[in-house]
């Protein structure tokens, strides 16, 4: 049942992907789940999962510029009804735009 698993708490073990108590659980992650920042602000909404190491942002989110990002399994602090993340909402975005233009994974489609 995977009520069992809501509200897990992520605590980093310096592997990407785990926390204290074991990996995290990317399963509880569904698309169209709200992505915020650890002061509760939007970041934006999960697309897919692509692989065991990053969740795909979906573009047509009003922060998102019509542009995919990405968020790392190692910046989320626990998954509940959202998906939260250890940093503000600011600073995750501001991420995300920077490495749009350093041409990390950040994809403009179109």
């Amino acid at each position: 049942n995977s009520d069992t698993n809501v509200g897990v708490d992520v605590e980093s073990t310096g592997r990407t992907g785990q926390t204290s108590e074991g990996p995290v659980h990317l399963s509880l992650i569904r698309e169209h789940m709200e992505v915020v920042g650890s002061d509760g602000g939007h970041v934006g909404t999960v697309d897919s999962i692509e692989g065991e190491d990053r969740i795909k942002l979906t573009r047509s989110d009003p922060y998102a510029g019509g542009v995919h990002h990405w968020i790392s399994p190692d910046d989320i602090a626990g998954v509940d009804d959202k998906v939260r993340l250890r940093l503000p909402a600011a600073d995750a975005i501001r991420r995300q735009n920077a490495a749009t233009f350093d041409g990390c994974p950040s994809e403009v489609d179109g």
